[in-house]
């Protein structure tokens, strides 16, 4: 179904689009995200020994079944997958920005799709009740809570280690990953260093706008 992504311009189709075809996009894109960052090396399968190396891991996590939160955004399974690559349609978008148009797209796109790495392992599933409002009665139904079992070093800082196990990130890309919750779970002492990145390198704000405005939604009736 994705044979037509060729390059890291095209948005995906999200809604309506089934989880295993979701995830055969995630992985074209990441795909050509590493063809991309290894592009220097001459030999073929050594880039495809990354790549699989790459995808063997996020196949045996959680992370194409994980939900993006427990009860807020995209808390379902699949919805980190789901999360993710709305963030990467809205980097696409936010690219046309005078301000962020010398983004280097791959450097965006990895940033996109390794952002919330740290969510692998985070969640599990249980069964809670919930009182049906039509019956009356209480009923079991599945759900999500925090279980972690993955890399204890803090939000930004657990994905761009796990980022960092397969790329050579840039110091852009890097300080992205780490900071792309902007001021949420940044300490006092922190905020110097945040609004300094923000102030140097545009990928820094552009994967927090992306971030914000995928967890945003503009639906409701307005007066």
């Amino acid at each position: 179904m994705y044979a037509h992504i060729h390059d890291l311009t095209t948005p995906i189709q999200i809604e309506g689009t089934s989880l295993e075809d979701l995830i055969d996009a995630y992985e074209k894109l990441m795909s050509i995200v590493v063809g991309e960052k290894y592009k220097g090396i001459t030999d073929e399968d050594v880039i495809d020994g990354y790549y699989n190396k790459l995808v063997t891991w996020l196949r045996s996590t959680d992370f194409y079944k994980a939900p993006a939160s427990t009860i807020y955004h995209e808390s379902f399974v699949g919805g980190l997958l789901v999360h993710t690559l709305n963030v990467y349609n809205n980097m696409i978008a936010l690219r046309s920005a005078s301000q962020f148009k010398d983004v280097d797209i791959v450097s965006a796109a990895l940033v996109a799709l390794t952002h919330d790495w740290c969510k692998i392992g985070l969640y599990e599933t249980y069964q809670k009740n919930v009182k049906n409002e039509s019956t009356g009665q209480w009923e079991k139904v599945d759900a999500f809570r925090y279980n972690q079992t993955g890399v204890p070093l803090g939000h930004g800082v657990s994905s761009m280690f796990l980022a960092s196990k397969f790329f050579r990130l840039s110091t852009e890309e890097a300080l992205a990953i780490r900071w792309h919750m902007n001021r949420f779970r940044v300490c006092e002492d922190e905020i110097s260093e945040l609004q300094k990145a923000n102030e140097t390198f545009p990928l820094v704000h552009l994967i927090q706008f992306a971030d914000a405005l995928s967890i945003t939604s503009y639906a409701n009736e307005r007066v």
